[in-house]
């Protein structure tokens, strides 16, 4: 899987998108983040999410921190959220150490 880090910002283009075999789009923090206050920044998200579903690509939402943001995007059709909200980021033996007790139960 290859994934378009911070789809909407910097070096990230429309063009990039049916050029180079993507099959992830990631909406970066900082627009989600602004989601909830601004009409502009929902829109934003709105239209990067159907035009990932319209390239059949999976959509990814970085940066959640607060269940409005989350609740936000899951209302909006997005396929993935990650950030603070679910779990810090983990050393690789932590995460073995996770998944172990993940899987126990």
């Amino acid at each position: 899987r290859i994934a378009l880090d911070d789809f909407g910002t910097g070096f990230s283009s429309m063009q990039s998108l049916v050029e180079l075999p993507f099959d992830q789009l990631k909406i970066p923090k900082e627009i989600v983040q602004e989601a909830i206050h601004s009409e502009k920044k929902r829109a934003m998200i709105e239209t990067i999410i159907q035009l990932g579903k319209r390239l059949d690509m999976t959509i990814v939402a970085e940066g959640i921190e607060l269940e409005e943001e989350a609740a936000l995007l899951e209302r909006l059709g997005c396929h993935t959220l990650q950030g603070y909200l679910f779990h810090r980021p983990l050393q690789p033996r932590q995460l073995e150490h996770f998944l172990t007790i993940y899987r126990e139960g």
